[in-house]
């Protein structure tokens, strides 16, 4: 019993100590999950430290950084304000310091600021005696003639009336003691925010400058006043000398017409010679003083340019052959020809440019080219270039060289004479002629003297038409026998125009191959051009050679020659040269050269006179006139009024007739009747015109009609016709319409 109380009360202790045992780990498993907790909360705790720690520190950086650049920023403000206040007192030092009056005004005219030198000019000393101050009532209130200047008149004003700018170069300025001065001033507006609020005005006391152009312009009238009065005296003089210097020319040139001894011919010829000479220089004189004096006058008239130069290089000709030297003239194909201008200026400044070129060239070539350098509708600039080979002229001297009473050195004016004027002169005219003139030279080498002339164009109505019958000399064969290049080149650029095909030879053998291949390969040249003077063998002996040869003897020839020699007509007929022609030729001569040529008969059934410069001068004012017309009384008419002027006439009686006639011949001009049968004239001239489209040519219709209602004219003008005139024929009415189409060639009508 003891031992079962044992058990049961040692049983119980240890229930008991189980027991605890289980709430002794029931609790240390729930300090343990305290302790783990804590550590986990712990853990959170020192995380979020670290992350809290790591963002002050972050912070902290940030507001580092931040301070640094607020105070760089304010290191960088206070050096701007210094800066800023530097440039203020410069501006403001600058602002006093300059010499030029400067104020400003609201949009109310009061003064908002002012400068020094603005008190200074306007008379006062204080800025507050003008600063809120209206200064149009201060210093603009008053015109120079006394009258009063109206705000609303003020031209300073207008700076922001208007919102730009104005500058007055003289006007009156008064000061504070009611003294004026003369002043130029420029007034501006002043902007803020895009609106105007006022304008600063800058102004100048110009007292001293008037003062000064007062004295130059009374030297300048003293020195016009003398440079007249000495023009005026050369001009009355040079006239006065010139007249009996006339006299003293004609009447030599009387005596020398009569029976003289050599010697006695030989004194006048001298007594010409420097009477001509000194007549001349005479006439460089007036027109120095006419230009001097400003009394020298262009005139606008009427010209055909090409006429106008081929006819001055001719006056000139002679000096160059006389000297050995080729001469030519090259106008560019699209250069105008109808102008408006003074063709005596132009003919002078080319005589005295070409003539210094064969004056100062002793071998060579002088060639004179024409271009166009701009062209509108109404008119057109022209280049002209005239370059020799002569002795040009050194680089030194190019800039006085166009100074009167100048020439490169005294050795020139003692070996070569003149006076120097022909430059300046030419120059002056030049100028007038709305260009300007150059000169590009190396001594040695030669020269190229350059200018430019400005000319109105002609109306279609005035202008000159292309050459007649130009369609039968289209496609035909030329060669071209020379040996100088640039007279090759020149005569193959006009030989083109007419729509010729040209070839070219330098030399009398080259010419002959040429012409016998082209014979052998059937295509013989039938026209031949050949200079009269090269080297080897000369034109003539290459004509003889020409007219020898079996398959070169059907070729026609025309001689052209630098300098003619007696026999030498003789010659030309000799060996059948049907023209002999001086150069540098003339476009329009040569031209009616080769159609009066290649419409001669056969040379070997007739032997045609031979065409000469004379010749075709004497049969300038004759026309080939084709009239169509079907009433026997009006052909009898017309015939005989045309043949009675020493024209040649064709008559035909149809339209149809006139355009078959025209296919195979060459006229100047057509007559041509409105009524007909099978054609009548309005169709005949549209068949006539629109052949011409292929060929490039246009000869001139003048219509004849019985019909003269209101448009009547016009319908004729618009099928293409030129003129018109009404039946029955006036006389005086049908020669004036011919003169009017080919202006300079036919005799004016006395009618």
């Amino acid at each position: 019993m003891v031992l079962t109380g044992l058990f049961t009360s040692m049983f119980s202790i240890f229930k008991r100590e189980a027991e605890n045992s289980i709430q002794l780990g029931q609790v240390n498993r729930s300090l343990a999950a305290e302790i783990a907790e804590r550590q986990r909360v712990e853990e959170v705790l020192r995380r979020a430290h670290d992350k809290l720690d790591e963002r002050v520190q972050a912070r902290t950086a940030d507001l580092r950084n931040a301070n640094e650049l607020l105070e760089s920023e304010v290191a960088e403000r206070v050096r701007a304000e210094e800066a800023l206040r530097g440039s203020s007192e410069l501006i403001k030092l600058v602002f006093d310091s300059i010499p030029e009056a400067v104020y400003g005004i609201d949009m109310q005219g009061n003064c908002t600021f002012c400068n020094p030198s603005c008190l200074r000019l306007a008379g006062y000393h204080e800025p507050t005696e003008l600063l809120a101050k209206n200064m149009h009532t201060l210093i603009h209130h008053t015109r120079a003639n006394g009258t009063p200047y109206p705000v609303e008149e003020c031209h300073i004003y207008e700076a922001f009336r208007q919102g730009h700018g104005t500058h007055i170069d003289d006007e009156v300025f008064w000061r504070g003691d009611g003294t004026s001065f003369p002043a130029e001033y420029w007034s501006l507006p002043m902007h803020r925010d895009g609106k105007v609020i006022g304008t600063v005005v800058t102004f100048v006391d110009i007292t001293e400058r008037k003062r000064t152009e007062q004295v130059l312009r009374e030297a300048r009238e003293a020195a016009e006043a003398a440079s007249r009065a000495k023009s005026e005296f050369l001009a009355n003089m040079s006239h006065e000398i010139r007249t009996p210097m006339n006299g003293v020319i004609g009447m030599t040139e009387l005596a020398l017409d009569t029976e003289l001894t050599r010697e006695q011919r030989g004194f006048l010829n001298l007594v010409k010679s420097s009477a001509e000479s000194l007549l001349v220089l005479l006439n460089d004189i007036l027109d120095f003083s006419k230009i001097e004096a400003g009394k020298l006058d262009m005139e606008i008239i009427e010209f055909n340019l090409r006429d106008s130069l081929d006819d001055t290089m001719k006056a000139v000709g002679l000096r160059a052959h006389e000297k050995g030297l080729e001469l030519a003239c090259h106008i560019l194909a699209d250069v105008p020809d109808g102008l408006l201008g003074d063709p005596t200026r132009l003919r002078q400044i080319v005589i005295n440019l070409v003539g210094n070129a064969i004056k100062f060239t002793s071998q060579g070539e002088v060639v004179m080219r024409v271009e166009t350098q701009e062209e509108t509708e109404k008119e057109a600039i022209l280049h002209f270039a005239v370059t020799d080979t002569g002795v040009g002229i050194p680089l030194e001297k190019q800039a006085s060289i166009f100074e009167a009473f100048t020439q490169a050195d005294n050795s020139t004016t003692r070996k070569y004479g003149g006076t120097g004027l022909g430059l300046s002169i030419s120059s002056r005219l030049v100028e007038m002629m709305g260009g300007r003139m150059w000169l590009e030279s190396v001594a040695g080498r030669g020269s190229t003297f350059h200018f430019s002339a400005r000319f109105q164009l002609q109306s279609a109505r005035t202008s000159r038409h292309m050459p007649a019958g130009l369609g039968t000399l289209q496609g035909v064969s030329v060669l071209i026998v020379d040996d100088n290049a640039t007279n090759r080149h020149i005569l193959k650029e006009m030989l083109a125009g007419w729509k010729m095909t040209a070839f070219e030879a330098d030399g009398g053998r080259a010419a002959l191959a040429l012409l016998t291949q082209a014979a052998a390969e059937g295509r013989a040249i039938p026209l031949v051009l050949v200079d009269a003077q090269m080297p080897e063998i000369d034109g003539f002996q290459v004509a003889e050679q020409i007219k020898r040869g079996p398959q070169t003897a059907s070729s026609r020839l025309i001689m052209l020659t630098s300098a003619g020699f007696r026999g030498d007509a003789a010659r030309c007929r000799e060996l059948s040269i049907l023209a002999y022609l001086p150069k540098p030729v003339k476009s329009s001569d040569l031209l009616q050269a080769i159609q009066t040529v290649m419409s001669s008969p056969d040379q070997r059934k007739q032997a045609p006179a031979l065409i000469t410069f004379h010749s075709l001068r004497e049969g300038r004012g004759r026309l080939k006139i084709l009239l169509a017309e079907d009433n026997r009384v009006n052909q009898v008419l017309a015939v005989r009024l045309l043949e009675k002027r020493g024209h040649s006439v064709v008559l035909v009686e149809t339209g149809k007739a006139a355009l078959e006639v025209l296919q195979t011949e060459t006229f100047d001009l057509v007559l041509m009747d409105i009524q007909m049968p099978e054609m009548d004239g309005l169709d005949a001239t549209a068949g006539v015109r629109e052949r011409e489209k292929d060929t490039g040519t246009h000869i001139p219709i003048i219509a004849m009609t019985a019909h003269a209602m209101a448009g009547d004219k016009e319908r004729c003008l618009q099928a293409g016709m030129d003129a018109y005139i009404s039946k029955p024929l006036s006389v005086k009415e049908l020669f004036a319409t011919i003169e009017g189409l080919f202006p300079g060639r036919i005799e004016p009508s006395r009618v």
